[in-house]
């Protein structure tokens, strides 16, 4: 095939750029920019396992691989999701603590993003109380899209979200948790605990303005809040897929 860079297309392999070697250098001879693709079949499952404890443990792909961190204390329907993250983000909360986190105040409060997601993205809800925060527990959580309120069970069955909604709450250190934090995806109470830090990963069709949810207690305001972060070059599926290269430029 010669000195180049394929990209595969279903069968056949499509070169996207030459290269040629001087002094054991590989160069680019095309500056064409290209993105990331991805091929294949995503598959964001059903559903049915959003509210079962533990149900997709070591069943995340990641980057095209099957993803095996976990922390060792650690509750929600997936114990690799602390994990699952991207290398670019937008923050879509305001940062008032912490350099990065909204402040989370007692009871039932909406938090307005800065600016509505983009459809089609991942998404992470992270409440932060892993800094000082103790005795608490949240409940009633629910998305804004389109002016209405939303808990991430109706998002899914209404087709405004993915199906597969991944959740987490614990450390490495201790069992700092919040013990049925499944049950945060039907709009339920997660049950009390100290220092719990819970993620919640998302994929949007449509945009989300606000995430409203209960909170027992108003958090430490020096190391602990909400925040939501947009990803930009992250994907998640319950099965092997294959990353290819676009050109987007000529």
């Amino acid at each position: 095939m010669g000195n180049a860079l394929y990209r595969k297309d279903g069968n056949s392999l499509v070169r996207v750029r030459n290269l040629r070697h001087k002094d054991g250098a590989s160069l680019v001879r095309d500056k064409g920019v290209y993105r990331k693709s991805f091929t294949g079949s995503l598959n964001y499952g059903d559903g049915s396992l959003n509210e079962t404890p533990n149900g997709y443990t070591n069943s995340i792909y990641s980057g095209g691989a099957l993803w095996s961190q976990v922390l060792t204390y650690a509750m929600g329907n997936c114990y690799n999701a602390r994990f699952l993250t991207g290398t670019t983000r937008k923050v879509l909360t305001r940062i008032e603590i912490y350099g990065q986190f909204q402040t989370v105040y007692s009871g039932l409060n909406t938090y307005t993003l800065t600016e509505p997601t983009s459809s089609s993205k991942w998404i992470k809800i992270f409440i932060r109380a892993g800094g000082m925060t103790t005795g608490v527990y949240v409940g009633s959580l629910k998305i804004e899209i389109h002016g209405i309120m939303h808990t991430l069970k109706e998002a899914v069955e209404q087709s405004h979200i993915e199906p597969l909604v991944l959740t987490f709450s614990g450390a490495n250190s201790g069992p700092y948790y919040l013990p049925n934090f499944h049950l945060i995806y039907s709009g339920g109470t997660t049950g009390s605990g100290n220092y719990p830090d819970n993620d919640i990963l998302l994929k949007t069709k449509e945009p989300i303005t606000a995430v409203q949810f209960y909170a027992n207690r108003a958090f430490n305001t020096t190391y602990d809040g909400l925040a939501v972060y947009q990803y930009l070059d992250q994907e998640f599926s319950l099965s092997q897929w294959e990353i290819s290269l676009a050109r987007i430029n000529t």
